[in-house]
Formats: structure tokens, sequence, C-alpha cells
């Protein structure tokens, strides 16, 4: 018996032993997610802590790089520096884009050469440079080599530079680059390179569109003409953009989501227009933040060579005016003679000679001339001795032949 209820108290025990254990490890299984949960919680508020100062951090960073950029009447800024002028209008300002917008071959390309042909002569044409020893370069990412190479032989030739002197300090003041094979990826970096290498004052890419993939996609667009942007201003240079128009007649703004963009930032806009009939390229202002740019034109004459279309418009309005004036004075001439004629075919009705008011009078009556008119042609015939007048009289000059016999 003594067995038996040992037995039945031990398994008692045991039973009761287990629902503690159990209670335990309940009780510790609870306890240990309440820890994790508030281990994890401390950890969570660590980085949320970390997070908010990280993000005050930038920002008083941010506030700070834009109180750089806040304009100041006390700060003391720079003057604007332009590269041309044309009369007393400055234009190609530094640290600004400007945009050349055209048609295809309606001569955006010569139209640059002529203003790098300013930069290198200090004038060409209308165009001025407001800089001696102004660096230009030129990258070409449409033509082949051929016709880049033609590019810069045209502007030597127009700024009148000898090519073989020029070739000796060559790249001083110009550089020319053909970019036509250059991944569409690496031509902004190889760019980039270039200016920040060679600190020039005027960099012209000829297109611009060749720099991204799809001119109509809008974060390739803002993206490129940002990064131009700053290009432009950290570089300090004038960054010349050219950029196609629309092939539609009625629509004369640049190509695409990028053309919007170049004309939205663009602190100039020009455009080059040709007249076909007068075989004249005609630039010209059509948006700017300043007074616009006054327009001038260029053309080819017959060896093929670009030369200042305003200077021979000059030309041709001087040849002009001096034949309309000789034609007057032979009209003049003409009709001075006539009144000589009718005069003195009054006068020798009147046999040589007749008192002043009655030749007026006569003449007056038959030519149906005004009194200022008649007046005005008797003295002028008295003064250049056509006629004679004496004593109220005027009469006929002496005969040359009688005058020499008389002699």
């Amino acid at each position: 018996m003594v067995n038996n209820l040992t037995i039945e108290n031990a398994t008692r025990n045991s039973e009761q032993g287990a629902d503690v254990a159990k209670e335990q490890k309940t009780l510790l299984t609870e306890n240990s997610a309440a820890e994790r949960e508030k281990a994890l919680n401390a950890l969570s508020d660590s980085f949320k802590e970390k997070e908010e100062e990280a993000a005050k951090n930038a920002e008083a960073e941010m506030l700070a790089e834009m109180k750089k950029r806040l304009i100041s009447l006390k700060t003391e800024y720079p003057p604007e520096e332009c590269l041309l002028k044309i009369n007393d209008i400055e234009f190609l300002s530094k640290g600004d884009l400007v945009a050349i917008k055209a048609r295809q071959k309606q001569g955006k390309t010569t139209a640059l050469g002529c203003m790098v042909a300013a930069t290198l002569k200090l004038s060409w044409g209308k165009l001025s440079s407001t800089k001696d020893g102004c660096k230009t370069i030129i990258f070409d990412t449409e033509q082949k080599v051929q016709d880049t190479l033609l590019l810069y032989k045209r502007i030597l030739q127009q700024a009148e530079k000898d090519e073989e002197k020029y070739a000796e300090n060559e790249h001083t003041n110009l550089q020319i680059y053909n970019l036509r094979t250059i991944d569409t990826e690496d031509m902004l970096k190889g760019i980039t390179a270039v200016v920040k290498a060679e600190k020039p004052d005027l960099v012209i890419i000829d297109g611009i569109v060749d720099l991204i993939y799809d001119f109509n996609n809008i974060d390739e667009s803002k993206n490129l003409i940002k990064a131009l942007i700053s290009l432009a201003s950290e570089s300090n240079i004038c960054l010349i953009c050219v950029l196609h128009e629309n092939k539609s007649l009625q629509d004369r703004n640049m190509r695409g989501h990028l053309g919007t963009m170049l004309a939205q930032k663009a602190g100039l806009v020009l455009e080059c227009n040709k007249d076909e009939s007068k075989g004249v390229f005609t630039v010209k202002t059509t948006d700017s933040r300043h007074v616009p740019v006054p327009s001038w034109s260029f053309m080819y004459n017959k060896d093929g060579n670009v030369i200042d279309a305003e200077a021979i418009r000059e030309k041709s309005f001087i040849a002009n005016q001096k034949l309309k004036q000789q034609m007057r004075d032979e009209a003049k001439a003409n009709s001075l003679r006539q009144k000589e004629d009718w005069f003195k075919h009054l006068l020798r009705e009147a046999g040589g000679k007749m008192p002043r008011i009655d030749l007026r009078n006569k003449y007056m009556s038959e030519r149906h001339v005004k009194v200022s008119a008649t007046n005005d042609a008797i003295k002028k015939l008295v003064d250049d001795g056509k006629l004679i007048e004496e004593g109220g009289y005027i009469a006929l000059p002496p005969h040359p032949e009688l005058t020499k016999q008389a002699l």
C-alpha cells in the first residue's frame, strides 16, 4: 500500500511539476517576446532618431547652400561679359546658353563661322569682338571630317588668316573637334573634359540633339539642358547650342522637348533664314532676355567665299543713289537747255533783245509756268552766260563766230 501511495504521490508530483514547468516556460516565452518587442522598438526609435538627425543635417546643408545663392544688394557681382557686339548692342554672354535655330541647309553652321571669324579678326561685317584673344572651341556632331575641315578653313579665310602661318600656332584661339563617330553617352563627357582642360571663352555644339537618344524624352532633355547650364556657369563660357526647327512651315520652334527646354533656358535665341531669290542668309533675334540683337546677313560670292551681304547691299545702294543723282542732274540739265532754247527763240523773234518783264510774261504765257520758276530760269541762264542782262533788258549773247571775226 505504501508503494501504491508513493507511486500516486510521485505521479501527482510529476504532473504538478510538468504543469509548473509549462507555466514557467509560458512565462519565459511571454517575457522573451516582450523583451524582443522592447528591443525592436528601441532599435526602431534609434533608427528614427538617426534618420531625423540626418534629415536635419541635410536640410541645414541645403539651407546653407541656398543662402550662398541669395541675391544681395550689398554683394558686388562681376559685370556681365559679352564676346560680340553689333553697334552698341553686346551679346554672347559668358556663363549663359545661346541657341541658334534654323531648318536644314539654312546657313546655321556658316553663321557660326562668321561669329568665330569676328572673334579672330576682331570684326567681320557688322560683328565686332569685345575681347582680344577670345578662345573658341567648336564641337561638330553632324558633319563628316572633310566638311569640318572645310569649315575650319573657311573661318580662317573669313578672318584673313594665312593657313600655313596659322598652323604654326594652331589651336591657340580656335579648336574644332569632330564628334560624329563618338557614342552618344560619351559626347557630353568628352565635351566637358575638353572645356575644363582648355578653359575657352566661347563653346559651340553643332548640334546638341546628338547628345541624347530621344529629343522628345522629357527626362533626357531636362537633364541635358541642366548639365549644359552647369557647364556654362561653372566654366564661365558662352555656350552656343545649335538645333534644327520643326519641319512644318507653320512651326518655327526648335524640335521636341529638347527644343522647348532650350528655348526656356537660353538667354538668347537666334534664327537663320535664307532668301532663295537673292541667295542672302539673315540671322535675327527671335527671343532675348535683354535688348534684341540687330539682324545681320551674309552670302556667297562667285568664288564660293562667304562675304558680308550688308556691305554688298550698301555698295549697291550707293551705286543706285549715284545713278539716280546722275539721272536727276541730266534731267535738270535737259530741262535748262529746253528753257534756254525757248528764251532764245522768243528773243530772236523780237530781234535779239527784249525787256525782262516782257520776256518773262511771254514765256509764262506760252509755257504756262509760274512767275517764280520763270524768274529762276532767267537768272540761271544769265549767271551761266547763256543770256545777257543789261539795263532791264535781256539779250542774246554774241555769236561765237562773229566774236572771233570782230577780234
